[in-house]
């Protein structure tokens, strides 16, 4: 491996400590603000709800791991750490992709049952409500699929932060092909459950406030496609061969 002439001790971590710690405050301020509406304006708490802090206090625990990840040297070029924060920090990178994938789950229900409350209450075609059950089915599987072949591809999973354990692991153009699916299914759902509400409200009835309300949250979703095309696109493209300091522009489209 190569050592870059320039900058040997450069660390990037503190940039995805950054983007988490004012994601995670957005993320909670405007779960506030959902509540409050919930409670004491509509006072109509769902299960929607129930998914979405759900969805919340599992990706605290990703980013629990992902500052883990950071304090043990993911950010750094790897010729500058030890052996033990080598490992530490593939792990706790590796590792986090497992909540990562529960809280996008829980996320994508809570927007389906959201959506689905939408459509119950106006005069819908059962194409509209089974789609929405399709799409849902896709999260759900691939999510899980996702969560179950994260840590399968070394036996045993040591093997995947600590190439000197003995064992195997599953070959290059399989993992790439179950990354390739993986990012692939979440740009689908993304881009579904962002596109459905904003087609199927064109032309309904209600309050126009409420429907530019909703087809601008609903919008956002465009967004989280737009990440996961980008990670997908360094997950297969990047070489990785100095893993704790390229992993880090993974980390931060996730």
């Amino acid at each position: 491996m190569a050592v870059p002439s320039s900058a040997p001790d450069e660390d990037r971590g503190y940039i995805l400590c950054i983007i988490m710690a004012f994601t995670l405050a957005l993320a909670l301020a405007l779960l506030c603000c959902r509540f409050y509406v919930r409670i004491k304006v509509t006072k109509n708490p769902g299960w929607d709800d129930v998914f979405i802090i759900l969805a919340m206090m599992i990706a605290n625990v990703a980013v629990g791991m992902a500052s883990a990840a950071v304090y043990h040297g993911l950010g750094k070029h790897i010729y500058s750490l030890s052996p033990e924060d080598i490992h530490q920090a593939i792990k706790w990178s590796l590792i986090q992709s497992l909540p990562l994938g529960l809280a996008a789950m829980c996320t994508k229900i809570s927007i389906f049952i959201f959506l689905r409350r939408i459509f119950l209450t106006t005069q819908t075609k059962w194409t509209w409500t089974w789609t929405l059950h399709f799409i849902n089915g896709v999260n759900i599987v691939a999510n899980l699929a996702s969560a179950t072949t994260e840590l399968a591809q070394c036996t045993p999973v040591a093997k995947l932060w600590d190439p000197t354990v003995p064992g195997t692991c599953w070959t290059p153009r399989t993992q790439a092909a179950i990354g390739i699916f993986q990012g692939a299914t979440s740009i689908f759902c993304d881009f579904a459950f962002s596109l459905i509400p904003i087609v199927f409200l064109w032309n309904v009835h209600i309050n126009s406030k409420i429907k530019f309300g909703i087809c601008s949250l609903m919008g956002l979703g465009f967004f989280t496609a737009v990440c996961a095309t980008v990670r997908t696109v360094i997950a297969n493209t990047e070489s990785f061969e100095d893993f704790t300091y390229d992993d880090l522009t993974w980390n931060i489209w996730i």
